[in-house]
C-alpha cells in the first residue's frame, strides 16, 4: 500500500511538473494577444527539405491557422521509442500554438543507444560542440527554415523535450546559446555541458 502510494505521488508530480512547463513555455511564446478559441483545420504535416540534414532527421511542423506577425518558433522533442507524431497527440503544445500563434517544430529521431531506437544523438563529438554535424545541425536547419518561410522571431526560439528530447535540449541550449534563447527539458539525464540557460517564470512576462 505505501509502494502504491508513493508511486502515485510520483506520478501526480510529474504530471504537476510537465502541466508547469507547457504552461511556461507557451507564456514565453505569446506575443499578449491571444486567438479566440475556435475550430482548427491546422494539421501536422512533414516538411522533406529544409536545409543542411546530416543527422538524416525528419521533420513535422504544426502552423495554426492564425499566426502571430512575428510568431516564435518551439522545437518539441520526443523521448527514445518515440514519434514526432506521436509526441504533437500528446502534448498540448499544437493547442497553445492555436491560442497563442506560435509555431512548433516536432524532430523525428532516428539513433539507437542502450537497446532504444528513435533517440536523438546527444553523446557523438559531432553532436557536441556548435557546427559539428548530426541531430543538433538538423535541427537548426529546420529552426532556420521555419524563421525564413514565417517571419519568426530569432528572439523567441525555444525548446523542449522529454527524456531523449529533454537530453537535447540541454545540448542545444549549451552549443547553440545563438539560436535557443531558453529551454525547458523534462526528465533527461545530465550532461556534462556548459549551463544552459533555463525559462524562468520573471522570463516570461519579458519575453511577450
Amino acid at each position: 500500500m505505501q509502494r502504491s502510494a508513493r508511486r502515485t505521488r510520483r506520478c501526480a508530480g510529474i504530471g504537476a511538473a510537465l502541466a508547469a512547463l507547457i504552461t511556461a513555455v507557451a507564456a514565453a511564446l505569446s506575443v499578449f494577444v491571444t486567438v479566440a478559441p475556435g475550430a482548427s483545420a491546422a494539421t501536422l504535416t512533414e516538411v522533406t527539405s529544409f536545409g543542411a540534414n546530416p543527422g538524416g532527421l525528419r521533420m513535422y511542423l504544426y502552423v495554426p491557422d492564425t499566426v502571430a506577425s512575428r510568431p516564435g518558433v518551439l522545437v518539441a522533442m520526443h523521448g527514445c521509442n518515440g514519434w514526432a507524431p506521436g509526441f504533437h497527440q500528446g502534448t498540448e503544445f499544437a493547442s497553445l500554438a492555436d491560442r497563442y500563434g506560435f509555431i512548433v517544430i516536432y524532430p523525428q529521431a532516428n539513433k539507437s543507444a542502450n537497446g532504444m531506437s528513435n533517440c536523438f544523438d546527444v553523446w557523438s563529438s559531432e553532436a557536441l560542440r556548435h557546427g559539428g554535424g548530426s541531430d543538433p545541425v538538423s535541427i537548426v536547419s529546420m529552426t532556420a527554415y521555419v524563421l525564413q518561410r514565417y517571419n519568426g522571431d530569432p528572439q523567441r526560439v525555444f525548446a523542449t523535450g522529454f527524456s531523449s528530447g529533454a537530453m537535447e535540449t540541454n545540448n542545444l541550449l549549451a552549443t547553440y546559446p545563438d539560436v535557443f534563447k531558453a529551454g525547458a527539458p523534462f526528465r533527461g539525464s545530465s550532461l556534462r555541458l556548459p549551463r544552459p540557460r533555463r525559462v524562468r517564470r520573471q522570463d516570461t512576462a519579458a519575453v511577450g
